[in-house]
């Protein structure tokens, strides 16, 4: 069983940033929003899955870049 990582100071589950990636190729920006939430952009250059709880980036080339965000 998975558990998310503690927080030094509490028991809270620390936060993870978004999967948020964009594609260099046709410019499309693709989150997952959920676990197991497997999304890819219209050219099928670069996928993003797992949501705030893993970050899987699967890719056909090196064109693509992630965008940073925090959950709010």
């Amino acid at each position: 069983m998975n558990k998310s990582p503690k927080s030094p100071k509490s028991n809270k589950p620390t936060e993870q940033t978004k999967n948020i990636v964009k594609c260099l190729l046709c410019g499309e920006i693709i989150e997952s929003k959920y676990r197991h939430d497997f999304v890819s952009c219209k050219c099928g250059n670069v996928a993003v899955d797992g949501g705030t709880d893993y970050c899987k980036v699967s890719f056909q080339s090196t064109n693509w870049e992630f965008i940073t965000q925090k959950p709010q």
